[in-house]
């Protein structure tokens, strides 16, 4: 799969800011690190108050999450915590690990 982002080239720092990001995007979450797939892609989910942004692998259902950095609307990947599968674990409690059970969606 393909994707083409354009990006407004009117205000310059605008414009780096986002391609910045796209191409963050690409170098850190472009291959899924769990199974070397390619058919990443970003995704948002909200769960009450907190939005929740990710890559994720549509062939394992890995994910890679995001962080929002002080501004509050810049995004990055979390290079610390990587990709991960979800895993639930015995008394409902969650985790994300590598195993190859699918995500909760």
């Amino acid at each position: 799969m393909n994707i083409t982002i354009s990006i407004d080239g009117t205000d310059p720092k605008k414009a780096a800011k986002a391609g910045g990001f796209w191409l963050e995007f690409q170098q850190a979450c472009g291959t899924c690190g769990c199974c070397g797939g390619k058919n990443t892609i970003f995704t948002h989910r909200k769960n009450g108050d907190y939005d929740f942004y990710e890559a994720s692998c549509a062939d394992c259902g890995a994910r890679h999450p995001f962080g929002t950095k002080k501004d509050g609307i810049t995004l990055f990947p979390k290079r610390d915590k990587g990709w991960s599968k979800f895993q639930k674990q015995d008394g409902g409690s969650q985790s994300h690990d590598g195993d190859d059970q699918s995500p909760p969606f």
